[in-house]
C-alpha cells in the first residue's frame, strides 16, 4: 500500500485499487461516495457513516482496518466509535484535537494529510515531511502509535 498527497488529495493505491479523499470526500475507483451506505467495487468495501453531517470512511486495505475523519468539530458518539472499531490506520487531515480523539481511538499508525506545517510543528516537534509513503510492517509498534506526515506535492 502506498499514499501520497497530491494537490491536497490524499491518494491511497493497494492492488490495483485507489482511494482519493479531499475535503472529506471520498472516491473509491472511480465511484464518487456521496451518502453514508456500504460500498463494493471490484471486491473492494468501504462503508461511509454521517457524523456531524460529515462522512466518516471506514474500509479495509491489504488486510489492515482504515478510517478517515474529516472532521473534529463535534464529540465523537459511541455509534461512531463502534463504527470504526479497532483500527490499524487512522486518516486525519486536521491536528487541532489529535490528542483528543487519539484518546478515543487508538490507531497503530496515524497518517496527517493537508494540514499545516506551522500547527503540526507545536504538536510534534521535528516532524519529517514525505511527499509519498510506501507502507511497512515496521511502520507498526504494539507501544505507541506511529505518525506519518504528508505534505502536497503540487502536479505539473
Amino acid at each position: 500500500m502506498e499514499f501520497s498527497l497530491i494537490d491536497s488529495q490524499l491518494k491511497i493505491e493497494s492492488e490495483k485499487k485507489e482511494i482519493l479523499i479531499w475535503n472529506g470526500t471520498c472516491m473509491l475507483d472511480t465511484m464518487l461516495i456521496e451518502v453514508p451506505w456500504e460500498y463494493e467495487k471490484g471486491g473492494f468495501l468501504l462503508y461511509a457513516s454521517l457524523h456531524a453531517w460529515k462522512l466518516i470512511f471506514q474500509f479495509q486495505i491489504e488486510g489492515y482496518s482504515c478510517a478517515y475523519i474529516g472532521d473534529s468539530s463535534s464529540e465523537l458518539s459511541t455509534d461512531i466509535l463502534d463504527f470504526l472499531g479497532d483500527l490499524d490506520i487512522l486518516f486525519l487531515s486536521w491536528v487541532d484535537e489529535v490528542k483528543w480523539i487519539l484518546g478515543k481511538i487508538d490507531p497503530r499508525l496515524v497518517v496527517v494529510f493537508d494540514a499545516s506545517p506551522k500547527d503540526l510543528e507545536s504538536v510534534f516537534p521535528g516532524i519529517t515531511w514525505v511527499h509519498k509513503w510506501k507502507l511497512r510492517e515496521s511502520d507498526f509498534s504494539l507501544e505507541k502509535t506511529n505518525y506519518i506526515f504528508l505534505q502536497t506535492e503540487i502536479s505539473q
